[in-house]
């Protein structure tokens, strides 16, 4: 199966799907840790502010949430570069590490999907284009 059937390049319709079994075991994590974790640039620094617009919510919960990736070794707090009174928020080498491995479990396909024939699996990819393309026109 192509990873574009089981993981396409934008989001999926519909709510975000829960973490395949295992995953969050093998991360050492829990899932309001883990999903702060993968919102996170591993390339850059971003504001608590700008996380609390971006992700719509009150700027204590980010402070809460990068709080426990600190405290995990998995972020750290930075000054700003442009800025010297602002704080950004950057992954630690084990948080770009540990968000790696859990975006590559996302990407996974479930066994269920792998354990079906190539000609059901073109369907499924052709039906999701279909899908996603009329998403798209929304």
């Amino acid at each position: 199966m192509t990873r574009s059937t089981w993981s396409p390049h934008g989001p999926a319709p519909g709510p975000a799907p829960p973490p395949p079994p295992g995953l969050l075991n093998k991360l050492g994590l829990n899932l309001s840790e883990m999903i702060p974790l993968f919102h996170l640039d591993p390339a850059g620094g971003i504001s608590q502010r700008e996380l609390a617009q971006e992700w719509s919510c009150d700027p204590s919960w980010v402070t809460n949430r990068i709080d426990r990736l600190e405290e995990l070794g998995l972020a750290e707090r930075r000054v700003s570069p442009t800025d010297r009174r602002v704080k950004e928020v950057w992954l630690t080498e084990e948080g770009r590490a540990r968000r790696a491995k859990g975006m590559a479990g996302f990407a996974k396909p479930p066994a269920v999907l792998l354990a079906l024939p190539t000609a059901d699996l073109e369907d499924l990819a052709r039906i999701m284009a279909k899908v996603e393309a009329a998403d798209a026109t929304s």
